[in-house]
């Protein structure tokens, strides 16, 4: 560091020229503009729900419930990745964070913004067998249940789907038990595994 700066002189620089090409990117109508400062500067970034979530931190999402609930804040909002707080939690097998996330509100059959799929689809993709437990346990009637299993994503897969080209034998078998389609398309087509990834 140059004598005599002030502490932090440098990162604010960064993230003023990160803010300027921001700024730039949309005026020019960029559809990435509101992701720029978070690529150029990741230590810029806020933590978020969604971090706690993938971390497993169970105590710091309570605390974020305590501190945000009666502020609007909504559980099932999503991140710059247009993901919620419980796909993190399904695709990174943080049971707990699941529980907990559910026990506020969170909803596991809400789609995220740029594949349209579950939390369920995650959790098989990862061969989160518990999680998928949690998850599905966690939509009350049957009608919903179901239609949450058997969602296809833009790519036409289910959660079925991710669980068979990933040879998650266990999940697979699970979401057979609790009334996935096997004769849905998206079960039985033939598709590379990196497809689903």
């Amino acid at each position: 560091a140059r004598a005599g700066a002030r502490p932090g002189a440098q990162d604010d620089s960064v993230l003023a020229k990160s803010q300027s090409l921001a700024r730039r990117a949309s005026m020019e109508g960029s559809n990435t503009s509101q992701y720029a400062i978070f690529d150029i500067v990741p230590s810029a970034r806020s933590v978020t729900l969604q971090d706690f979530a993938e971390k497993g931190q169970i105590g710091a999402i309570e605390d974020w419930w305590k501190k945000n609930r009666y502020k609007n804040a909504d559980i099932n909002s999503k991140d710059v990745t247009g993901r919620t707080a419980l796909m993190c939690a399904a695709e990174a097998g943080q049971i707990g964070a699941a529980e907990k996330l559910i026990s506020h509100g969170a909803q596991a059959n809400v789609l995220d913004v740029h594949n349209r799929r579950n939390a369920v689809h995650l959790a098989a993709r990862e061969g989160n067998l518990e999680v998928c437990k949690v998850l599905v346990n966690s939509v009350h009637t049957e009608e919903d249940r179901i239609a949450m299993l058997n969602h296809q994503d833009k790519h036409g897969f289910t959660p079925l789907y991710m669980a068979k080209t990933k040879n998650s034998q266990e999940v697979f078998e699970y979401l057979i038990s609790v009334g996935a389609s096997y004769s849905s398309k998206s079960a039985t087509r033939r598709a590379a595994p990196a497809a689903a990834a």
